[in-house]
């Protein structure tokens, strides 16, 4: 079903597509009216973004074939740093090798790494086991990628999300802080101006006092 593997692929590349412009949105600097994005020069933003296309424009791991590369097959990056399909040549790949193409989306080949053997009889379980592969798609490649920044509370761009909270809470808890010292402050000032006024107060009456007594001499 050349038709259908061509929608899907589309579908791909839209979103990923979608996911980029997502993180261009969130990152930009617009020089018209200087105005900043919440996450303009975020490290981590801009390191997803790198791998995103070194990934995709990488080439399948361990798996031979004729079409190596997702460039081979007709998706290449476009003007303006999206992705984008050449159907003819989607079609004449899948032609001439639909192995090959099918390779670069699917080719996957689990290495059972459960344990490190250490030698001497002696293995340990390996906590990050289930991420090793012999062969590896493209696509696989990419999936890899993204569950290493959603999947799971120890993703990447949860432990930034915990990171910018922290520091919300941090600016939070000094403002509440500030303002303490701030009400504080205004109250010592307000009780130092209310027994100035009384004092002038005070003397104005004992310039009054004064004023008669030489009134009467």
């Amino acid at each position: 079903d050349t038709g259908g593997i061509e929608s899907t692929i589309q579908t791909f590349i839209n979103t990923f597509n979608t996911a980029i412009g997502r993180i261009e949105t969130q990152t930009k600097y617009d020089k018209d009216t200087a105005k900043k994005a919440p996450l303009l020069g975020d490290g981590t933003m801009l390191e997803l973004r790198s791998q995103m296309f070194a990934t995709i424009q990488g080439s399948n791991r361990g798996a031979a074939g004729t079409y190596t590369t997702l460039a081979d097959v007709g998706i290449k990056i476009g003007t303006g740093g999206t992705l984008s399909l050449d159907s003819t040549k989607l079609r004449d790949a899948l032609a001439a090798d639909p192995a090959s193409v099918e390779a670069l989306f699917t080719a996957r080949t689990a290495v059972d790494d459960r344990f490190t053997d250490l030698g001497d009889g002696v293995r340990v379980r390996n906590t990050s086991s289930g991420s090793t592969y012999s062969t590896l798609s493209v696509i696989g490649q990419v999936e890899e990628l993204a569950k290493r920044y959603v999947d799971g509370t120890s993703a990447v761009l949860f432990s930034r999300q915990d990171q910018l909270r922290n520091q919300v809470t941090l600016q939070e808890t000094r403002i509440a802080s500030l303002n303490d010292r701030l009400e504080q402050r205004r109250q010592i000032l307000q009780t130092q101006f209310v027994n100035m006024e009384k004092a002038i107060g005070q003397l104005q009456s004992q310039q009054g006092a004064l004023s008669s007594i030489g009134k009467t001499g």
